[in-house]
Order: C-alpha cells, then sequence, then structure tokens
C-alpha cells in the first residue's frame, strides 16, 4: 500500500452499507435507511448527519454504526 502525503481517499464502503446505498451513488438517505431498518428514528438518522446535508457518506456511516438510530 503506498500512501502519499496530503491526498485524502475514502475508504471503501461496507456490505451493509452496499446493500442499503440501493442506487448505488455512495450515500445513504433516509428514504433508503427506513427501509431497511423501519423501526428506525429520523432524528437518530440525522444526528448521524455530520455535514448537515440529509444524506450519511461512508465516513459518517462507520462512525454512526452500532447507533441506534
Amino acid at each position: 500500500m503506498i500512501f502519499i502525503a496530503g491526498c485524502a481517499s475514502t475508504p471503501p464502503p461496507t456490505d451493509e452499507f452496499s446493500r442499503i446505498d440501493t442506487n448505488s451513488d455512495g450515500y445513504i438517505t433516509w428514504e433508503e435507511y427506513k427501509v431497511f431498518r423501519p423501526e428506525a428514528k429520523r432524528s437518530g438518522f440525522l444526528k448521524s448527519d455530520q455535514n448537515y446535508d440529509r444524506q450519511l457518506d461512508i465516513g459518517e456511516w462507520r462512525m454512526g454504526v452500532g447507533t441506534t438510530f
């Protein structure tokens, strides 16, 4: 593995992330997530949304994994 200073890379999505991201755009929306976990609360989902764009990227997903929405 080669690391280049100053270059940021996005880690690859997990299998679970990929299953939930049904349109494969690299983000999980509330609409996608509630299909996967119908009992989830939107307020919990939005708490994991660190940049307030109403969707979770892989970094936000990994930070929120294990959190009950």
